[in-house]
């Protein structure tokens, strides 16, 4: 999968720019609030219809525009695929091949993207939503019959709180859970059969960035109970009590283990990046082995918080992945890159091809 090309108008502080990128290595650089991490986002926000950096859709319209615009084309498995989103307060126009698309899912289908940020240390530090998202977005791009039966369990689990809420008695609340079982069954063993694939990656990129042992396990949402069934049924009375179904695949987390531990509770704030990183780079790989091709990757400022010997084996990983790869970075010679590497300069918000780009050569 590659991105050749975006064009953006009025995305936080880029009024218009259009890059036209390589297929292996891109590298974005300028200094600080230049704009290099807006042009990731937008790529980000192309993908998956959201920031990768928690803002509201409404907070990424330039200042004194009514909307922004993100277009790009994709190239895979020998197709082109145009891609278009649109957005402002309470307005959101998604395109696909020139056509209305009514989902985000069709902008993921099209354009596969992984990040590495600098908030990557969110995967260990923060609670286990984020790292179900992180699990559910690489099951997403590999088994397809993973949206509609995590739709599905949304949909049954909200009716059953409302039910919990309102009172209704069990013979009523038990003809309600079939639903919530089956796709629940199948929401599990879909994440289980992905993180198979990524454990066995990331034990090695995990060991390759860290220098250290490490694993994850994944912990279904329903404790010590063998089956999902019997879990549901033993905590009728506190879910009763509580309002809420308090067992399921939307409490399930990933334990991330760091010589033999908890990861959470022991790794630096340094190590956590890199311990995310790997996790990344793991699913990355994971993925490319189940699609026509892999993902594209978005690496923004991979110097921040690492010293010279952590941000060569990042690197060391991140090239390994054979993705298409667009980083930023303040100077040029601040990450070690391919001589090919097509290069862009951006200041103010405005973006022009680097002097020594390899699109000048061509």
């Amino acid at each position: 999968m590659r991105l050749s090309r975006i064009d953006i108008a009025d995305f936080r502080c880029i009024e218009a720019a259009r890059l036209e990128f390589g297929s292996g290595c891109n590298l974005i650089e300028g200094p600080n609030g230049s704009g290099k991490t807006s042009l990731l986002e937008a790529i980000g926000f192309l993908s998956r219809g959201r920031s990768f950096r928690g803002t509201r859709t409404d907070g990424l319209v330039r200042h004194g525009a009514g909307q922004f615009t993100v277009a790009g084309r994709v190239l895979e498995a020998g197709r082109e695929h145009r891609l278009g989103i649109e957005a402002g307060r309470g307005h959101l126009v998604v395109r696909v091949n020139r056509q209305p698309a009514d989902s985000l899912a069709v902008l993921a289908e099209k354009l596969a993207v992984q990040v590495i940020d600098p908030e990557i240390h969110r995967l260990v530090s923060d609670g286990p939503e984020v790292r179900r998202r992180f699990l559910d977005y690489g099951v997403f791009h590999v088994e397809h019959a993973f949206l509609d039966a995590w739709r599905r369990y949304r949909r049954a689990l909200r009716q059953r709180n409302a039910g919990l809420r309102e009172g209704i008695d069990d013979e009523v609340l038990r003809a309600w859970e079939p639903e919530l079982i089956a796709t629940g069954r199948t929401v599990d063993g879909l994440r289980r059969q992905h993180l198979r694939a990524l454990a066995e990656e990331f034990v090695v990129l995990g060991r390759q960035l860290t220098g250290a042992e490490v694993g994850c396990e994944y912990r279904s949402g329903w404790g010590e109970a063998p089956e999902f069934e019997q879990a549901l049924e033993a905590a009728r009375e506190r879910d009763r009590e509580q309002g809420t179904t308090t067992v399921g695949p939307h409490r399930a987390d990933l334990r991330l283990i760091y010589r033999g531990r908890s990861a959470r509770q022991q790794v630096s704030r340094g190590q956590q990046k890199l311990f995310g990183a790997a996790l990344v780079l793991a699913q990355t790989r994971a993925m490319a082995r189940e699609r026509t091709e892999g993902p594209v990757l978005l690496v923004d400022d991979p110097a921040a918080e690492l010293d010279g010997d952590s941000l060569e084996r990042l690197m060391a990983g991140v090239l390994g992945t054979g993705s298409q790869l667009i980083v930023t970075a303040l100077t040029t010679d601040a990450v070690s890159l391919p001589a090919e590497t097509v290069m862009f300069h951006v200041e103010h918000g405005r973006v022009s091809a680097a002097a020594n780009s390899a699109q000048d050569t061509e």
